[in-house]
């Protein structure tokens, strides 16, 4: 679902405004793979809300959320670059430049990647 939040700002948030499908943004940095947060654990930034697998994660988010939060609104970052949206898959993502990219698959994450200077 798309959502134009009142800053103007797109996000890809579902029906309850959460982020990234409900995976926690700061496991995709530290585990190197996507993990289910938990309502437990929750924060809201920038419009979007997140959830986390730990407190520590969520505190780690809240000290920093710019370094966790997913770029480009948590759209396809190939999509974005090409001037439209499109949903991901959250085992599709990459971290480029210490940024957070979700892809729509890994066939379009390996074609960004053929020139991601570029694309991003």
């Amino acid at each position: 679902m798309t959502t134009l939040r009142p800053t103007g700002r797109m996000l890809n948030l579902d029906e309850r405004g959460i982020a990234l499908q409900g995976h926690d943004p700061v496991a995709f940095f530290t585990e190197r793979h996507p993990v289910k947060g938990s309502l437990e654990f929750s924060s809201e930034f920038a419009g979007a809300r997140y959830l986390f697998a730990s407190k520590q994660n969520k505190a780690l988010f809240e000290s920093n959320p710019l370094k966790y939060e997913p770029q480009f609104g948590g759209f396809c970052a190939y999509g974005v670059s090409e001037g439209y949206t499109a949903k991901v898959t959250v085992e599709a993502f990459q971290i480029v430049d210490g940024r957070l990219l979700m892809q729509y698959d890994s066939s379009v994450r390996d074609l960004f990647n053929k020139n991601t200077g570029d694309n991003l």
